[in-house]
């Protein structure tokens, strides 16, 4: 289930007794609360619409976002009349107020009979980009600040809940926390976001709200106060009033008996003269922001009988009038003796929105009628010069326009004639509800839609600003629509200490991928977020070249590939760099470079290149593997080595040249001598005989023979 307490600073339209909320929706009732329906005029935080069901009058300057049927052009919008609306609530348990407003028909009979099953089941398409992508939902409709829906009774109206998010989101409706259905027999909430009531009544009032979910997550909508018009309706008829005043003195004629009304209709004073016509308005007679009829002094002339009334806000001739209290007013004659200005009404202290536009109200009595003139806070004479303050109602009241801070102080309004001065000083507070406040970096000073990939930490904030002294209270944090509290708060999950970061470590895409909502208010007002944390899987290098590559020129092939895994979710995208320069991919395809793909796969090739070119290639490389969410880089240092060749000893610094020449010397000697020997002995009588070929084919040997026959010895 939704939260059943986001905070204080809802803002709802007052309902009459009758209307079956829970109590826990109903604190912080305000009266009175009105705003002025003009294009320059409407506070973004309460923003109230309403279609007078027998006026035809169209105010100018507002234009709102309107559904025209259940399929109709959502981006259509339309010129709606704009009445005072009044009472408003300042608390509730969920968020902002819907800024779009409801169509409704005045054809329900025909548009009913017209709609089929299969016209309300119509799903929302998704774009191309929203089918390829998996993520968890968020709701676009409704989506902006406050807003207060006034629906006229018995009119048949749709609402569609529109949210992205792959897998398709399905969607409930739920009214004051009670989920709905296509089974109800007065309002039915279909499973593609559209909610239906044929015949809209009190009976439906309450606060509605959509979620939607899908198997990531579940987003939660703001909640929408949806109530039936409550027209001034004819009380029983009372006694007449009879007044006696004097003639010159002051009077005030009080509206009496007046129901409550949805939106808030004014006060209008006629005159019961054989028909009726309305008071006619000047520096002596005007009415206050209560309603009541007011005389600076009396005239004769001014013993008739008046009419107190309740009409729409620009109402045209034919809007409705509901009469009430009657006054019979007697000037008696009496010499009109003049006298100061004396202050008669005069607002109290005024809460004035920052930002918006507050009214500021005073009126005197006085003989002759007291000019009125206005003072800033700063005591300076309010005058057309100054763009931001506008001076209406024959001066009694005065409009600031676009609240600032420093409005806040003390404004005078003084009333002088003749006779004298009458002053009264009006304090303004300037407040605010929390307002958004952008991060000096540029990102989001709170909750938006994110995607991280896993094994990282994410803060989350949910940050906002108010006026000079406002309080502002620790936000409110909520997953999936679920209060986040000491009793649910996982261990990797931790705030700061005022609650307005929420820090997630160690990202699971399983276990953290989901919606989160947060709710920031104060007495005045909330900020609501609702998005989601999508958790995909982070890039990782799984294959990589070694930090430091030293090639020879003579090889003829390196490998430089790089491989990694991601998300499915999200293509790669691979960027080389060589001494912080991008190589552009026609030279990934050039030599010395081949073999270049997408996919990481990088070789370099010396056999078809000059060695001047493959040293203009040497130096740091990085590759960098990114897609939307993440990157990763690689790096490695490319360098080329000569082939190793044999170390040469170096003569010693202290070798003398003699030396060198000594040595050659007696090696030329040695040789010499080698060869005298060898010609000696080649040309010696040996001591044997040497043997011919013939003689030792023959088998004669002279040397034996000569043993065996010498000369005996003398």
């Amino acid at each position: 289930m939704a939260p059943t307490a986001l905070g204080r600073g809802f803002c709802l339209l007052a309902l009459l007794s009758h209307v079956t909320l829970a109590s826990e929706e109903l604190k912080g009732f305000l009266e009175n609360v009105t705003v002025d329906f003009n294009s320059g005029n409407i506070l973004a935080e309460i923003v109230r619409t309403f279609v007078p069901r027998t006026s035809t009058h169209r105010a100018t300057g507002a234009r709102l976002s309107t559904t025209r049927a259940i399929n109709g052009d959502l981006d259509s919008s339309t010129e709606i009349p704009g009445p005072k609306l009044g009472r408003v609530i300042e608390t509730s348990p969920a968020a902002r107020i819907s800024s779009e407003i409801l169509s409704t028909s005045g054809q329900a009979t025909t548009m009913m009979a017209s709609m089929t099953s299969t016209e309300v089941m119509t799903p929302v398409s998704l774009n191309n980009d929203e089918m390829t992508l998996e993520t968890p939902p968020r709701i676009t409709k409704p989506l902006s600040q406050r807003r207060v829906i006034v629906l006229e009774t018995e009119r048949f109206f749709t609402y569609r809940c529109e949210a992205d998010g792959n897998p398709r989101p399905s969607y409930e409706w739920y009214r004051n926390d009670q989920l709905l259905d296509d089974r109800g027999d007065f309002i039915k909430g279909f499973e593609n976001g559209t909610l239906l009531v044929p015949y809209f009544s009190s009976r439906e009032d309450g606060l509605f709200q959509c979620k939607a979910r899908n198997k990531y997550g579940t987003s939660v909508s703001v909640k929408l106060p949806i109530v039936a018009e409550k027209p001034p309706i004819r009380m029983p008829d009372t006694q007449d009033e009879d007044r006696t005043v004097r003639e010159g003195d002051s009077a005030a004629l009080y509206c009496d008996d007046t129901p409550p009304t949805i939106p808030e209709y004014i006060t209008r004073w006629y005159i019961e003269e054989g028909g009726s016509k309305e008071v006619k308005l000047d520096q002596r007679i005007g009415t206050d922001s209560n309603g009541t009829l007011r005389f600076a002094y009396l005239e004769r002339g001014d013993s008739l009988s008046y009419i107190c009334s309740l009409v729409p806000q620009n109402a045209a001739p034919q809007s409705l009038i509901r009469y009430y209290n009657k006054v019979k007013l007697q000037v008696t004659p009496h010499s009109k003796e003049h006298f100061p200005p004396k202050k008669e009404f005069a607002s109290a202290k005024v809460k004035a929105l920052l930002g918006h536009n507050v009214t500021l109200e005073c009126f005197f009595s006085g003989n002759p009628t007291p000019t009125i003139q206005w003072k800033n806070n700063r005591n300076q004479v309010i005058d057309a010069s100054m763009s931001r303050f506008h001076i209406m109602d024959n001066q009694r009241q005065l409009v600031i326009k676009n609240v600032l801070v420093e409005d806040e102080g003390n404004f005078a309004c003084i009333g002088s004639n003749d006779l004298g001065t009458a002053e009264v000083m009006i304090q303004v507070n300037v407040t605010s509800p929390p307002l958004l406040i952008p991060n000096n970096d540029g990102t989001p000073s709170s909750l938006s839609s994110i995607t991280v990939p896993d094994q990282r930490d994410i803060t989350l904030r949910c940050r906002s600003q108010g006026a000079p002294g406002e309080t502002i209270n620790a936000p409110m944090w909520y997953r999936n629509g679920e209060l986040l509290n000491k009793v649910n708060l996982q261990d990797r999950y931790s705030f700061n200490a005022g609650r307005t970061e929420l820090t997630i470590r160690s990202l699971s895409k399983t276990k953290d991928t989901a919606c989160f909502q947060c709710n920031i208010t104060n007495s005045e007002g909330y900020l609501f977020f609702d998005g989601y944390l999508r958790v995909i899987e982070s890039i990782k290098i799984v294959r990589k070249p070694n930090p430091s590559i030293s090639i020879l020129e003579r090889e003829e092939m390196i490998d430089l590939s790089v491989k990694a895994t991601a998300d499915a979710c999200c293509p790669l995208s691979i960027n080389w760099f060589c001494n912080g320069t991008m190589i552009k991919k026609d030279e990934l395809m050039n030599p010395p470079f081949f073999n270049y793909n997408d996919d990481g796969d990088l070789f370099m090739n010396r056999s078809s290149v000059l060695h001047e070119q493959l040293a203009r290639r040497m130096g740091s490389y990085a590759l960098v593997v990114s897609n939307r969410f993440d990157s990763q880089t690689v790096t490695f240092n490319l360098s080329m080595r000569e082939p190793e060749q044999e170390p040469l000893v170096a003569a010693s610094s202290g070798f003398k040249l003699w030396w060198v020449i000594l040595v050659c010397g007696l090696l030329a000697i040695i040789i010499a001598v080698a060869i005298v020997i060898i010609v000696i002995k080649s040309n010696y009588p040996r001591d044997t005989y040497p043997l011919e070929k013939t003689e030792l084919k023959h088998h004669l040997n002279p040397e034996e023979d000569l043993l065996n026959h010498s000369f005996q010895e003398i």
